[in-house]
C-alpha cells in the first residue's frame, strides 16, 4: 500500500457573482431535497425537525450540524472551482475506481489494464479485508480538516482520471451530509465520465426486496440499516441520472430501475493465480486428507462476513446433523479474516458453502470455483431465470450445487461421499470462472462500456493468454 500521497488543489480563485448564485441554487435544492427525504415539504414545518437534529447531534457529541453545513458549502464552492478548471485540464490516466474500500476495486484496476486502459485505485480509509490500493486517504475527526481531504480527493478524481467507477454510494462526498447530491452534476462540469455499479450494501433499499429471509437476515445483523433507506433510494436515482453507463447484475436487480449492461456479476478474479495456489495447498496436505484419497474427515469451509445473511446457524446446524449420523466432516468458520487467510483456508476445502439466503452468489463462491472447489450456494430460481432468459447464462451453466437452509444436509450428504463428483465440479467451477469472471472476460465487458462512452484505452491491450 502507497503512504498517504498529498494531492493539493489548484489554485482556488474568489467566483464570480454568477458562480455565487449556482452554488447557493444547488445548496437550496440540496437542502430541499434533504428535507424531502425526511418527510418534510416546507420551509416552516422544517424549522422543528432542524432543531431535533441539532440537539440530537449535540447530544451524542457529533459535529454541529449547521457548522458541519458551513463546511459543506466551502467544500462545494472549492470543488466548483475545481472541476471548472479540470474541464480544460488533460487528464492523464483513463480510469481511476473508488473511494468506497472493496477488494473488488483491485481486480477491476487489473481488467481495465489488461484491455489496455490506464487505470488506478483511490480510497477513503482501509479495512482488514486488503490494503492494496494506489491512493489512500484517511478521514479526519475534526469536521474542518476531514472538508480538506474530501476535496484532496475530488481533486484527484476530476482532474486526473477520463472516467470513474464508482458505487451507488457516489463519489468523493459519498459520506457527506449533503454534497453528495451535486456530485453529478460536478462531474459533468469537469468533463469526467461515470461508470456506475452496485455491490449490495449501497442499493439496498429493503422496500423494494421480494426476499423476505433476506429481509429478515439483514434487520438481524444490521438493526440500524433502515435509517438510510431514504439516502439510499434517493442514491439510486441520482446515479442512475447521473451516470453515463449502469451496471446491474446478481440480486442488485431487485432494488434497481435500470441498467445498461447486465452480467451475472462484475467481480472479475485471477483465476489461474488462484488455480496455481490450490494446487500448491493440496500438495501440502498430505496422504491423510480426503483430497488425496484418504479416509481423513471431509473438510467443509464457510467464510461468512454477516452470519445471519449468509445463514451461518443453518450450515453448523447441518454439519452437527450430519455428524450424528457418522458422516466424518468438519467444518471451519473463517470470519473476521484478511482476505489471504480466506483464500489459504478455502485451497485446503473440500466443500465450500457460500450463503443460504440472499439467493446469488459472489466474490466468496467465485473464488472457491477459481480454486477447484466444489461451492454450495442458495440460488433463487426467479434470478436464474432472468439471467438465462435474458441470454447471459445458460440453462445449465452453474456449477454449483444449489441449497437453501432446509435441504443444505441433503445437498451435503451425496456430496460428501462422492470425492469424484466434487472433483468434477471443481473443474466444471474453474472454467466456469474463466468463462465469466476472469481479468480477461470482465476487462472486454469495461472496455466495451468505456467505448460506447467514448474513452479508447491509451495503451497497448496485452495479448490473450495462451490456452490452458
Amino acid at each position: 500500500m502507497n503512504g498517504l500521497p498529498i494531492h493539493r488543489p489548484a489554485e482556488v480563485l474568489p467566483p464570480p457573482a454568477g458562480v455565487t448564485v449556482i452554488i447557493a441554487s444547488m445548496f437550496a435544492g440540496a437542502i430541499a431535497g434533504e428535507l424531502r427525504s425526511r418527510g418534510v415539504s416546507d420551509w416552516v414545518s422544517a424549522a422543528p425537525l432542524i432543531r431535533n437534529v441539532i440537539q440530537a447531534e449535540q447530544a451524542r457529541g457529533g459535529p454541529n450540524p449547521i457548522l458541519a453545513a458551513l463546511n459543506e458549502c466551502v467544500l462545494v464552492l472549492c470543488a466548483f472551482v475545481v472541476a471548472v478548471i479540470a474541464r480544460f485540464r488533460a487528464k492523464t490516466v483513463d480510469v481511476g475506481i473508488g473511494p468506497e474500500c472493496l477488494i473488488n476495486n483491485q481486480y477491476h484496476k487489473r481488467a481495465l489494464l489488461h484491455a489496455g486502459y490506464s487505470a488506478e485505485t483511490f480510497v477513503i480509509g482501509v479495512t482488514h479485508v486488503t490494503q492494496q490500493f494506489d491512493h489512500v486517504f484517511i478521514p479526519r475527526r475534526i469536521v474542518a480538516s476531514n472538508v480538506a481531504v474530501l476535496l484532496r480527493v475530488f481533486h484527484l478524481a476530476a482532474t486526473r482520471y477520463r472516467l470513474l467507477y464508482v458505487y451507488f454510494g457516489g463519489g468523493p462526498f459519498y459520506a457527506s451530509r449533503w454534497a453528495w447530491r451535486v456530485e453529478p452534476l460536478l462531474f459533468a462540469i469537469a468533463r469526467t465520465r461515470i461508470v456506475v455499479l452496485p455491490y449490495g450494501q449501497d442499493i439496498q433499499d429493503f422496500t423494494r426486496c421480494p426476499n423476505l429471509p433476506f429481509k429478515h437476515a439483514t434487520t438481524v445483523d444490521y438493526p440500524f440499516q433502515n435509517r438510510d433507506r431514504q439516502r439510499i433510494a434517493d442514491r439510486i436515482d441520482l446515479w442512475t441520472r447521473g451516470a453515463g453507463h449502469v451496471v446491474s447484475g446478481c440480486d442488485w436487480v431487485d432494488y434497481m430501475h435500470h441498467w445498461d449492461t447486465l452480467i451475472p456479476g462484475h467481480f472479475a478474479i485471477d483465476a489461474d493465480g488462484l488455480r496455481r495456489r490450490a494446487e500448491d495447498a493440496i500438495s501440502s496436505i498430505g496422504a491423510g486428507s480426503i483430497l488425496t484419497g484418504g479416509d481423513a474427515p471431509v473438510r467443509i469451509v464457510h467464510a461468512p462476513n454477516h452470519r445471519t445473511i449468509k445463514g451461518t446457524p443453518h450450515v453448523v446446524a447441518a454439519v452437527e446433523r450430519l455428524r450424528e449420523e457418522g458422516i466424518p466432516v468438519e467444518l471451519t468458520i473463517v470470519e473476521a479474516a484478511a482476505n489471504q487467510t480466506v483464500l489459504e483456508q478455502m485451497a485446503r476445502a473440500d466443500i465450500v458453502v457460500d450463503q443460504l439466503v440472499i439467493g446469488w452468489y459472489a466474490m466468496v463462491a467465485i473464488e472457491a470455483m477459481a480454486l477447484g472447489k466444489p461451492v454450495v450456494c442458495y440460488i433463487r430460481p426467479d434470478l436464474h431465470a432472468l439471467y438465462v432468459g435474458a441470454g447471459v447464462l445458460a440453462g445449465d451453466e452453474l456449477p454449483l450445487v444449489m441449497a437453501n437452509p432446509e435441504t443444505l444436509a441433503d445437498a451435503l450428504r451425496p456430496l460428501i461421499a462422492d470425492r469424484e463428483r466434487r472433483r468434477a465440479l471443481g473443474v466444471k467451477g474453474q472454467a466456469y470462472v474463466r468463462d465469466r469472471h476472469s481479468i480477461t472476460t470482465i476487462g472486454a465487458v469495461f472496455a466495451a462500456i468505456n467505448q460506447e462512452l467514448g474513452v479508447p484505452p491509451s495503451g497497448p491491450v496485452p495479448p490473450a493468454p495462451l490456452p490452458n
